[in-house]
């Protein structure tokens, strides 16, 4: 034999047993197609079997479908006039909203003038309070002084009356009797004890215009 046939005696030898070990995986390994497409059968028929019932179910479906479109498109109509309504009720109430948010404003501007009013008002009573009361102290300061005026008033008349007394002994007993200066304490018995002066009261003398009320 020739080298060439040496080679391809051993590549054929080599060949068939690949092949063999080929061939023995692939019967050992191998998928019972049949089998499978058998198993396959029943669950393709359950499916077939739904599909029908469901197509059954459509025709119904559309024509609740249909029933519902067209009752919405009346109910679309209606909601849109509904709407129209609540949109002018909603314009009327802002503007009543607006028109109370007004009188509010205006009460409250009211309401702050009557407090400043008040206040000033209370103000103005303080003040003329004050007044009143500086008034009257003025008045009882003008009574005290007006008390001291009158008491110095009567004190001034009893040194007059016994000025005219001691004259009018003087000219009744003629100025002989008088040459010599008499003494302090025979001026003392020669004139007579003075008159008492009223009590002292807390009111003073009245005059005629002390009935009127004070003017404020």
């Amino acid at each position: 034999m020739t080298k060439a046939a040496k080679i391809l005696t051993v590549f054929v030898a080599i060949a068939s047993m690949a092949f063999l070990g080929f061939a023995s995986v692939n019967s050992a390994v191998r998928t019972d197609w049949k089998a499978k497409a058998n198993a396959f059968k029943e669950p393709i028929a359950a499916q077939k079997k739904e599909l029908a019932a469901l197509d059954a179910e459509i025709p119904p479906v559309e024509a609740r479908l249909k029933d519902a479109q067209e009752s919405i498109a009346a109910d679309s109509k209606a909601m849109q006039t509904r709407a129209a309504e609540l949109d002018k009720q909603l314009l009327e109430l802002q503007a009543k909203i607006t028109d109370l948010t007004e009188q509010t404003v205006a009460q409250a501007k009211k309401a702050q003038t009557v407090r400043d009013e008040a206040k000033l008002r209370r103000e103005e009573a303080i003040a003329l309070r004050n007044q009143l009361e500086e008034l009257t102290a003025q008045r009882q300061d003008v009574l005290k002084r007006q008390k001291r005026l009158v008491s110095q008033l009567y004190e001034a008349r009893e040194a007059l009356e016994r000025v005219e007394r001691r004259n009018q002994l003087l000219k009744s007993d003629g100025a002989t009797r008088y040459e010599e200066t008499p003494t302090p304490e025979a001026a003392a018995t020669d004139v007579p004890p003075p008159a008492k002066p009223p009590a002292a009261t807390d009111e003073a003398p009245k005059r005629p215009d002390d009935d009127e009320p004070p003017k404020p």
